[in-house]
């Protein structure tokens, strides 16, 4: 779809927000919030995470536009150009905040008909974060060669911090990797995932995951295929 369909930031009618999420829908959740009355119910705010291929143009506009955010959160953060493919290619993996707002609210500018018809909810996307991924080929990794994805850039914005996205995330592109053969009819599997420099929290975070994997790997070697998140 059109980019200039899902977002407008020239019209404040919605506010910028996205009215679908970018990417391949992945899974979305629910989490606990502490302003329930901005959530759609009983204090629980809905998030999505997606896949998007850096190839796409409507993808490679929008993460343009979004980057420069990292430049304020990350210290060596550098811009990119997900469109390129020389020695290999780019997806991102994106989150966004789910919001549902009356339609007859959001098109408030259309007259007096408009604001005595029925409330419809609508939803928008508000960006909560992003994971660029680098890929790459490794035909002489041993013992088994293939594709390996590279975290380069991962950013929670603040208002989302310490609410458990960044483990949701991380266990989102192990289950990328994992079911990459199968889901994107790849025949040359991801073999391994690593982290460009990490910083000291995002290697904290990694062990964490890490041993949320072998737990669940322990006792159940087909978990890996079921859950975004680590849990039952």
């Amino acid at each position: 779809q059109n980019m200039t369909k899902c977002i407008d930031l020239s019209n404040d009618k919605t506010n910028g927000y996205l009215t679908q999420p970018i990417g391949r829908v992945l899974h979305s959740y629910q989490v606990d919030i502490q302003d329930s009355t901005t959530a759609e119910e009983e204090g629980k705010a809905t998030f999505v995470l997606t896949m998007a291929h850096g190839s796409d143009p409507n993808v490679a506009a929008y993460h343009y536009f979004i980057q420069p955010l990292a430049r304020w959160f990350i210290e060596t953060a550098d811009d990119i150009d997900i469109s390129d493919e020389d020695g290999g290619f780019w997806t991102v993996l994106y989150l966004f905040r789910e919001h549902a707002m009356p339609e007859n609210k959001s098109n408030n500018n259309l007259g007096a008909d408009a604001a005595s018809s029925p409330s419809v909810a609508q939803k928008y996307y508000a960006l909560a974060g992003y994971t660029t991924l680098f890929h790459f080929h490794s035909p002489f990794r041993k013992p088994t060669p293939g594709i390996i994805v590279r975290v380069c850039q991962a950013l929670i914005l603040p208002p989302y911090q310490r609410a458990g996205h960044g483990s949701k995330m991380l266990h989102a592109v192990h289950r990328y990797a994992d079911t990459y053969v199968e889901e994107y009819e790849s025949s040359i599997p991801i073999v391994e995932i690593n982290v460009e420099d990490p910083a000291p929290g995002f290697v904290a975070l990694r062990d964490y995951v890490d041993y949320q994997r072998f737990v669940s790997l322990v006792s159940d070697p087909d978990e890996k295929k079921k859950n975004y998140d680590g849990s039952d």
